[in-house]
């Protein structure tokens, strides 16, 4: 269990599109989170890889962390890499409606083995209608 200065630590780094990893119906899941609540103590929380959305609460989260066995060292994974993506298109379209479409998209591509300049040309052909 956190303790309550782990908890307050936590509350402050929540921010829409951190990465973290939460346990559901026991295993580990990694989501971000997908809502403004600041100092909420749930938080709604989408997971990727499973396609799905959830209310959890923050003493049911944990921060995830990379790392460096060899160095000895780990850091935070920070805000999820799409969500900056989404934020620099500056759509008319909710941040989190556009993460969860531009990831379906990637996923769609993936499995269909296409490479990453086709990737880059869909893309910015879809999401932003052509424009630079």
């Amino acid at each position: 269990m956190l303790s309550v200065s782990q908890l307050m630590m936590l509350l402050k780094r929540l921010v829409l599109g951190f990465v973290l990893i939460s346990c559901l119906e026991d295993e580990w899941w990694e989501g971000m989170v997908f809502d403004h609540k600041k100092d909420a103590n749930e938080r709604f929380v989408f997971f990727p890889d499973e396609g799905d959305e959830r209310v959890i609460t923050i003493t049911g989260m944990r921060i995830t962390r990379d790392g460096n066995e060899v160095l000895g060292l780990s850091w935070d994974r920070g805000v999820w890499v799409l969500m900056h993506l989404a934020k620099e298109l500056k759509q008319d379209v909710p941040l989190p409606k556009l993460v969860k479409k531009v990831y379906s998209s990637q996923q769609d591509i993936a499995k269909k083995g296409i490479n990453s300049q086709i990737l880059l040309y869909i893309f910015e052909n879809q999401f932003t209608d052509g424009r630079n």
